[in-house]
């Protein structure tokens, strides 16, 4: 006796498949990119952009005595 499944189950391991299969390709491309952690998302364009956003504030504050840091940085903290 052959065991038959439902074509909705057929459709659905067939798609679970090919989700898993572009999940490892994906997450293959990424680790062949820049690699898994912090350096490989701090090393890519996005991480250079957020670096470039932490020097300014980082640059203006360095100078600066500690009781005059915080009305230096007051700027940066609107989006917090």
């Amino acid at each position: 006796m052959r065991l038959r499944f439902p074509l909705s189950l057929k459709v659905s391991l067939w798609l679970l498949l090919n989700v898993l299969v572009l999940a490892a390709v994906g997450l293959g491309f990424l680790v062949g990119q820049g690699g898994i952690g912090w350096s490989g998302l701090i090393g890519g364009g996005g991480g250079e952009h957020v670096q470039a956003l932490a020097n300014a504030p980082a640059a203006e504050a360095f100078g600066l005595a500690p009781e005059k840091r915080r009305g230096a940085l007051a700027p940066y903290a609107g989006g917090l």
